[in-house]
């Protein structure tokens, strides 16, 4: 690949566990869909997708390591 750096969306397409979790967190805060009523809802929805996010990174770092 020499010099050149990928891209946000070639490195992100390289692990589909993150970007599964992106884009889940991209439609809460898109507020696609009518599940999320209250900003309660919305909140606890973010955290267990960052909390999934978080278990995907490290799951991609010890692949790699």
């Amino acid at each position: 690949m020499g010099d050149r750096k990928k891209s946000f969306e070639e490195r992100i397409n390289e692990i589909p566990g993150l970007r599964e979790r992106f884009e889940a967190i991209l439609t809460i805060a898109e507020a696609e869909g009518n599940e999320l009523k209250k900003a309660d809802d919305a909140e606890q929805k973010t955290i267990d997708e960052l909390r999934k996010l978080g278990n995907e990174v490290l799951h991609a770092w010890a692949r790699r390591n």
